[in-house]
């Protein structure tokens, strides 16, 4: 089979060979060197996917790879068989051409199906991607200038021609882009292993309990995400869902900056892309494991691209937004909170279909003649209620356990959560610059010095691009309104009265406790300044002179080279100037494997009888073992067992611990606290199993194991872990 696949990319090349003269003469007055692109293109592919290829064989087996690539790039084949190239194309100076001379539909599997693949192929890479090649004719060589000014001026003269919008090679560029950047985040992460970081816990076989569905323990903070981490862990192993999960979250999130930027040259998609893939924001989000937030966070641009290019008020549109919303309803109730703080101000500020464009926003809706007035208010009116019903449904997974049981959270969150100054220029500053982190210890390596005024000014200028080019242009209305009150939200926690009002919110209703972590609010404004990023890099690219300026016989245009090292200093900043984000978040994201003593004794406990519960101790929510390297986790024994776990899910914020969420721990809270022996209280509450592990970190509670749970029997020992048995 192998040498049956060598024979076929031998073949493949050749026949690319035999059809450049055919190319050549449908893309006059090109040369040979300029269709021998399409040789090049091979090339880099075959550089760019051989080792990430190899690495995944050597994962799954190569067997399973060899299988894999088959399907993938035999599907992508059998498409393209059936490709018609009867359509004109328009090539440089705007004459109908066809892709193939007097071409139709040829028959399947022709040598002509494969030059006019080709063809296509190159037209597409030539002008929508915007690479222009410098060949030599009657005058000379081409100038620098008008090289760049014919990158920069391809996305217009496609418009001209009548395509729609960038090709398939263009839009893949970002996707592209972003999993290169999210295999440079993940580095050695990418090894088998589980990423296990804080709030990252992923188990080999989690099982379906009321617990995954939100029907038991706390709030349902990983409701639905579990539940689809648990269902997709029994068709691929759950360590490579985890990878896959986090590397979407890298392609979605820099390809949906860049879709809405889909009017602007491919570099300026590309620098948007990867400004709000790779930010603070993202990194220390990554670090503390909040990975269902990050999906909400990547799949934002879709939905606000959702709202703003039709209507909502439509089954359609009501359905387009339900598939941009996926990434967010799988995240949980924090994706989709700040999701929705996007999704509905868009949605009613924007321009109703076949209403002109005034640029007026809200305005227009308040302003002409009146009939018209009030037509374009109840438009609005009506695509923020189908949003706002959109959002609903997709709210139902963790909604409705929200309701049904009383939920639970402590006032103490609200001070212990608020955003805190990870850099020199205060909370504020943090937070305009993507941080703000309440966690000290989630700052990426490298972040917060004095040298971080160059990204403040990256920010900055990322800010200003988007008010002169986005807001006062009035392009993606409703993103600055979410930005702003996004970073209101964030920064309530900082004052007094504003941590009142908090606090005044949780105890009217508990479901309010979602805005003690303010700093995840500044999502909104982490794209904003992303769009502001690749506007910035177009105007700072864009040629001072017009395209035809070098071609009608008149003086060459010059180009703009300051400002093409501008836009190319934009483009790379964000990864230079974030480091700490590379190569497994430098050190806190490494591959860890549960011990087998661990799993021997979950399926001890699982299978055992009587039916009752199980408590963890020490009474801590977070772990320090020593197989994940002595990094901080989540316990992993909810996610272990099967049968219903106590313990105690407070987290502790400094010196600050918080109390319980789940009822049946602060019930128990009060006795483990106090000194003495246990197993009368817990045999009363139901227990029948206690886990005592180590690695907590902190010290937990003293005495905890034979002396304080006399009469339990050990049945399961390990290094760091003890199994009691409490009688009945």
């Amino acid at each position: 089979m192998v040498s049956a696949a060598q024979l076929l990319i031998v073949l493949d090349l050749w026949v690319v060979n035999i059809a450049l003269p055919a190319l050549q003469h449908d893309f006059a007055p090109a040369t040979l060197a300029d269709v021998s692109w399409i040789l090049d293109v091979y090339a880099i592919v075959l550089a760019a996917l051989l080792l990430p290829a190899g690495r995944a064989a050597d994962s799954i087996g190569r067997r399973q790879g060899f299988l894999a690539g088959l399907v993938m790039f035999g599907g992508g084949a059998w498409q393209d068989r059936h490709r018609r190239c009867d359509e004109p194309a328009r090539v440089g100076s705007g004459r109908p051409r066809h892709r193939h001379r007097g071409c139709r539909t040829p028959p399947p599997g022709s040598a002509e199906t494969a030059c006019s693949w080709f063809a296509g192929t190159y037209r597409e890479f030539r002008q929508n991607v915007g690479v222009v090649t410098m060949t030599a004719d009657s005058a000379g060589t081409a100038s620098m200038g008008t090289v760049i000014r014919r990158a920069v001026a391809a996305p217009a003269a496609v418009r001209r021609a009548g395509t729609a919008g960038p090709g398939l090679a263009a839009r893949a560029v970002p996707a592209l882009a972003g999993l290169a950047l999210g295999l440079l985040a993940l580095g050695p992460g990418l090894r088998r292993g589980f990423l296990l970081s804080y709030d990252m816990v992923v188990v080999p076989r989690q099982p379906f309990t009321p617990a995954l569905a939100g029907l038991a323990g706390g709030p349902p903070r990983a409701v639905p995400s579990d539940a689809v981490v648990a269902a997709a862990s029994r068709v691929l192993p759950a360590d490579l869902v985890q990878k896959l999960l986090l590397l979407s979250i890298f392609a979605l999130a820099c390809s949906g900056a860049a879709a809405l930027l889909a009017r602007e040259p491919w570099f300026a998609r590309l620098a948007a892309g990867v400004f709000y893939t790779w930010n603070p924001f993202v990194a220390e989000r990554l670090i503390i494991g909040q990975w269902a937030l990050l999906l909400g966070y990547a799949g934002l641009p879709w939905a606000l691209r959702a709202v703003t290019t039709g209507t909502v008020a439509s089954w359609r549109g009501a359905g387009r937004l339900g598939v941009a919303l996926l990434p967010a309803i799988v995240g949980g109730f924090a994706a989709m909170t700040v999701t929705a703080l996007v999704v509905l101000p868009a949605a009613v500020l924007a321009r109703p279909p076949g209403a002109p464009d005034t640029g007026r926003g809200l305005a227009a809706a308040v302003t002409g003649p009146p009939g018209a007035a009030r037509r374009r208010a109840g438009e609005r009116a009506r695509a923020g209620l189908a949003a706002l019903g959109v959002l609903t449904v997709g709210s139902l997974p963790w909604l409705i356990p929200s309701l049904a049981r009383a939920v639970y959270a402590d006032p103490a969150g609200v001070a212990a959560f608020a955003a805190r100054a990870d850099t020199p220029f205060g909370t504020l500053g943090s937070l305009v610059m993507l941080g703000g982190m309440w966690n000290a210890q989630a700052v990426p390596a490298g972040y917060g010095g004095w040298w971080s005024v160059l990204w403040l000014a990256l920010v900055l200028a990322a800010a200003g691009g988007y008010v002169a080019f986005g807001v006062r242009r009035h392009r993606w209305p409703g993103l600055g309104v979410a930005a702003v009150a996004g970073l209101v939200i964030a920064g309530l926690g900082v004052t007094a009265p504003g941590r009142d009002v908090l606090r005044s919110l949780g105890g009217a209703w508990p479901g309010f406790a979602v805005l003690r972590d303010g700093q995840q609010f500044i999502a909104p404004l982490a794209l904003a300044e992303a769009l502001g990023a690749g506007l910035l890099v177009s105007w700072a690219a864009r040629p001072r002179m017009p395209l035809a300026a070098g071609e009608d016989g008149g003086p060459p245009a010059r180009a703009d080279r300051a400002g093409l090292v501008i836009a190319v200093a934009l483009l790379l900043a964000p990864v230079l100037l974030l480091p700490g984000l590379a190569w497994g978040a430098a050190g806190h994201l490494r591959p860890a494997g549960y011990p087998a003593s661990w799993l021997n004794a979950a399926r001890l406990i699982d299978g055992s009888r009587p039916a009752g519960k199980v408590l963890l101790l020490p009474w801590t929510a977070y772990r320090r073992p020593a197989w994940n390297g002595g990094r901080a986790m989540l316990d992993p024994w909810p996610r272990l067992l099967s049968r219903p776990v106590i313990w105690n899910d407070g987290p502790q914020v400094g010196t600050v611990q918080m109390w319980p969420d789940d009822p049946d721990a602060r019930r128990l809270s009060a006795v483990i606290a106090a000194p003495g022996p246990l197993t009368t209280a817990l045999a009363a509450a139901g227990v029948r199993f206690v886990i005592v592990d180590s690695g907590t970190g902190s010290p937990g509670i003293s005495g905890t194991g034979a002396a304080r749970l006399p009469g339990c029997a050990v049945v399961a020992t390990a290094p760091g872990l003890v199994v009691y048995r409490v009688p009945p």
